[in-house]
């Protein structure tokens, strides 16, 4: 099915305008989601739009643009698309609205971008300026981890994209790590020239990790059927993509790597978000895309493809 869809780009084209129309609807209705304290900065501090929907609206349909955008040029960058790169957009609209994602506003879809282009600043190592690209991934996951201290697992993902794609690692390493420092610095000096270290003292000593398993006995049937159908998705689709690109040139199967990463650390995030779950699965929509993406244009036809597509996608209707 999703292969025939890959095929006709007026299919994809109309789903993608019905994807688009669900996730207005849905936005609509969107609510500001406060987090709770234990971040640097709360998120409660956005509170003023919680009775300005427009602004709410406006906010995350940008947030999805920049999304779509980035994966967008990271597809047809990457040499994986072989149509333009429509089916990474459509799957990204088909998660998204069957998630029902976008009828609330929460830090989920700030990390999210982020997320997006720190991957998409750690995927090329064959042009200039990599050493301002660990910079800037080092400023973008210390701005994430402001808002939501678990973001700092983004650091993990690359950490090891580093080892794995470049030659001078420890000095690409210590620039990243530079650029994570130079937020932390800012915020210290703004604090201490305006007299209010100790409100920063104790904003640091509440931030804390809250993990799902703190809370693993008070999960919903549905929840565990989402983990479930989510891993398998992941796994499925990580051995499959892995066998077709094993005989591929190196520079792809690296690519390969960098997605598996992702999913990993992604997944790690969900695991200490202080959200539920069906709301944190949102953090698997950019790796899952991608996958779905890839195994669309295979070759090789399977239908047991087109089951663990359809399993996820109810899964998230649930």
């Amino acid at each position: 099915m999703f292969k025939f869809i890959h095929s006709k780009a007026i299919f994809q084209c109309i789903l993608s305008i019905a994807m688009i129309a669900v996730i207005v609807l849905q936005m609509i209705h969107t609510e500001l989601f406060i987090m709770p304290e234990g971040a640097l900065m709360t998120w409660s501090s956005f509170s003023g739009l919680q009775n300005n929907h427009v602004a709410l609206s406006l906010v995350m349909g940008v947030g999805i643009f920049i999304q779509l955008l980035l994966l967008f040029i990271y597809f047809n960058r990457s040499g994986f698309a072989d149509n333009g790169g429509g089916m990474i957009i459509l799957w990204y609209l088909i998660l998204m609205a069957a998630g029902g994602f976008a009828s609330q506003m929460s830090p989920i879809w700030l990390i999210n971008t982020i997320v997006v282009a720190v991957f998409l600043l750690n995927s090329n190592y064959t042009d200039d300026h990599l050493r301002g690209k660990d910079l800037f991934s080092g400023v973008f996951v210390a701005i994430a981890s402001v808002f939501y201290p678990s973001a700092l697992l983004l650091s993990l993902f690359v950490v090891l994209s580093l080892m794995i794609n470049r030659f001078s690692k420890a000095k690409d390493i210590t620039i990243f790590f530079l650029g994570i420092l130079l937020v932390y610095l800012y915020f210290f000096c703004f604090y201490f020239f305006t007299d209010q270290l100790p409100l920063l003292f104790s904003m640091f000593s509440q931030l804390h990790f809250v993990t799902i398993f703190t809370s693993l006995y008070g999960l919903s049937w549905q929840d565990i059927v989402l983990i479930v159908v989510a891993s398998i998705a992941l796994f499925f689709s990580g051995t499959c993509l892995k066998s077709y690109y094993d005989n591929k040139l190196i520079v792809y199967r690296k690519r390969l790597i960098n997605i598996h990463l992702l999913s990993f650390v992604t997944f790690l995030i969900i695991l200490f978000s202080p959200y539920t779950v069906q709301d944190s699965i949102a953090y698997m929509i950019p790796p899952i895309a991608l996958y779905f993406a890839m195994l669309s244009q295979l070759k090789e036809h399977r239908v047991v493809n087109d089951i663990v597509m359809c399993l996820l996608i109810i899964a998230l209707c649930l």
